[in-house]
């Protein structure tokens, strides 16, 4: 009776994990169409950064929302589907994706921030920069180098440097363990100046 029991259980659980990768499948094949990624976003953030050759260039980036925060109870969920979409993907739809992905932890950073979750809000920072370093590794792996590519690049160079301008528009907003935040805006600092010596390659 008990084997029986654990049978059914079983089964019920194959079932529900088939029924979950199909609707994350028919989610992204949904993303995946023209456009579909960029009419996610927006919220524009405007910058100004001084590079080290002494040009000076003004830019304006649009992220998406957030959407459920990690401190909600279903997050889990969020976390198993991107991780779905993701093993997914391939190609360049694999590296906007990767590029989206950090775009909304770096939005849950700015709505856990206002909310004063700023532990949590520490946390999104540093995943949108993992997140960015792949889709990084991503794009930079392509043998061909066409101009979507350099579109793409150009995206991940534009994201680095609207990071460091959310991440000190909330600087007074982070009253926790100071050493955590300076860690942060280090570590955003110093992928923007690796991403600047190659700006000039993909002529934005």
């Amino acid at each position: 009776m008990l084997m029986k029991i654990i049978g059914r259980v079983f089964v019920v659980l194959i079932g529900l994990v088939i029924l979950f990768v199909s609707v994350a499948k028919a989610g992204l094949n949904l993303m995946a169409q023209d456009g579909e990624m960029d009419s996610l976003r927006n919220e524009e953030v405007k910058f100004l950064v001084n590079f080290e050759d002494g040009e000076t260039v003004s830019g304006t980036y649009k992220l998406p929302d957030a959407g459920m925060l990690p401190n909600h109870v279903f997050y889990g969920f969020k976390k198993v589907r991107d991780y779905v979409w993701m093993t997914l993907s391939g190609g360049e739809n694999k590296v906007k994706l990767a590029v989206l992905m950090a775009d909304k932890k770096i939005a849950e950073f700015q709505k856990l921030t206002e909310k004063g979750e700023r532990g949590l809000a520490v946390e999104s920072g540093n995943e949108a920069i993992d997140k960015l370093e792949y889709a990084n590794e991503l794009v930079m792996g392509a043998k061909n180098v066409d101009a979507q590519s350099k579109q793409i690049r150009k995206q991940i160079l534009w994201a680095g440097l609207a990071y460091r301008e959310i991440f000190h528009r909330n600087e007074k907003g982070i009253e926790i363990d100071s050493e955590k935040y300076t860690k942060l805006l280090t570590r955003i600092d110093g992928w923007n100046k690796q991403q600047e010596k190659n700006r000039y390659t993909w002529n934005y």
